[in-house]
């Protein structure tokens, strides 16, 4: 996991943008307002970390984009009426993220190439529900 500096977010409204390559050349909506990192993942896809920009009731999406410049998973890390700031997001290898949001504890933030459909218990975060059979690629304790 390597971080980059090669995409950009046009707000529509406070919990949804266009992501979009620097060149223009591809876009997707995803959730989110405001970009806070991006990296590149060794089998070609990209991990996307936004906010909502509320201060209030921040909300924090890791969105999975496929080669292909599609979503191919996407998390939603927040709390009922809890603020919420992403903090020293570092990669720790090729597929793990170590970062803090709204709790003292950081998030750990795994990616698996392969996919999986069935969630481990311990992962936190919620997934909408239309993407329950779907293959996923992010788990996060």
């Amino acid at each position: 996991m390597k971080e980059i500096d090669f995409l950009s977010l046009k707000p529509i409204n406070q919990e949804e943008s266009i992501l979009t390559t620097s060149q223009g050349a591809d876009s997707v909506n995803i959730k989110g307002s405001v970009l806070e990192k991006q990296f590149s993942l060794p089998n070609g896809f990209h991990l996307v970390l936004t906010t909502a920009n509320s201060p209030y009731d921040e909300a924090l999406y890791a969105t999975v984009i496929d080669q292909h410049f599609k979503v191919a998973d996407q998390v939603e890390i927040s709390s009922a009426l809890t603020p919420g700031i992403l903090e020293n997001a570092e990669a720790q290898s090729e597929d793990r993220l170590k970062f803090w949001f709204n709790k003292a504890d950081p998030y750990i933030l795994t990616v698996d190439p392969k996919g999986f459909i069935i969630p481990r218990p311990s992962d936190k975060g919620s997934r909408p529900f239309r993407t329950i059979f779907r293959k996923k690629y992010l788990h996060i304790h």
